[in-house]
């Protein structure tokens, strides 16, 4: 009987340890930042968290601000640069090292020729702003500028608005310094801005940072539903202005097109990627 009992003891000390060992195998140390709650900024970042299963935001419970701990779905993992949960193959460490990039090569010309030119973004010489080439109402494609959101930095290698603590200089413009991190106030829209920029400025988009992608099914037509691909954030015109099609992701990984509707009274406008009264409305659709 004691002999049994030995046993006993001495197998669960062996899964307690395999299990601690596989436990910490997955777990990554998150020592490059501290999270916070104290500024508009921290409050609008989300932490890593050591395992990368779950991510850390602060939320207004009980005291003014606390941090809380939510899991990825999905089998996902959190990607603290892009500051959102990404598919394993695109997940990086929380902290690891980043590339190298010096000496800093010339920063990429805005173009939009080919599909490949539509399928990227381009930086602009504040990193807070991006370029995208967008279909115009009038005919041809031209460069559309827009701001990352919640103080986010465009990375030219992640094509991403992403967190400032992750972000580096990639590129330089004409020799010019390209500016640094700045902080400051947080905006939960993304601000579409014409490019070149005109005297006025064009209302505010809900387009997502993450870089767009468009259909590359040869038979699709603008107003027709898309063909999604991965992690895909335009919003496309619906044959019903009132309507535009959006891309969400399924729990099978793939993404499919939902209808949307716009608030009463409005259409959606595909270059500004919003709602808009009737006067400022744009039809994209074609005859």
């Amino acid at each position: 009987m004691v002999k049994l009992l030995f046993a006993f003891v001495a197998l669960f000390c062996c899964v307690v340890l395999v299990r601690s060992e596989s436990v910490a195998a997955r777990l990554y140390p998150v020592d490059c930042v501290i999270p916070s709650c104290i500024t508009e900024q921290d409050r609008a970042t989300i932490w890593p968290f050591e395992d990368p299963n779950f991510f850390v935001r602060c939320e207004p419970t009980g005291a003014p601000w606390e941090l809380v701990r939510h899991p990825c779905t999905g089998r996902r993992l959190f990607h603290f640069a892009r500051q959102m949960c990404t598919l394993p193959e695109d997940w990086e460490e929380p902290c690891g090292d980043l590339p190298t990039v010096d000496p800093l090569e010339p920063c990429p010309t805005v173009r939009c020729n080919t599909a490949a030119d539509l399928r990227r973004l381009w930086p602009m010489e504040d990193p807070s702003l991006f370029l995208q080439c967008i279909p115009q109402a009038a005919g041809g494609i031209a460069p559309v500028g827009h701001t990352c959101p919640n103080g986010l930095l465009f990375s030219v290698r992640l094509q991403a608005c992403i967190t400032v603590h992750r972000w580096q200089r990639e590129c330089s413009f004409d020799g010019e310094n390209t500016p640094g991190p700045t902080g400051g106030d947080t905006d939960p829209t993304t601000t579409s801005i014409p490019w070149p920029p005109p005297s006025s400025t064009t209302p505010a988009t809900q387009s997502p940072p993450p870089p767009p992608s468009t259909t590359t099914d040869p038979s699709w037509t603008l107003c027709q539903p898309p063909v999604c691909l991965h992690e895909d954030p335009v919003l496309y015109p619906h044959t019903d202005p009132s309507r535009f099609w959006q891309c969400v992701p399924q729990p099978s990984g793939f993404w499919i097109a939902l209808e949307r509707p716009c608030a009463a009274g409005t259409y959606f406008h595909f270059s500004w990627q919003q709602c808009v009264f009737p006067v400022d409305w744009v039809n994209f659709c074609p005859v």
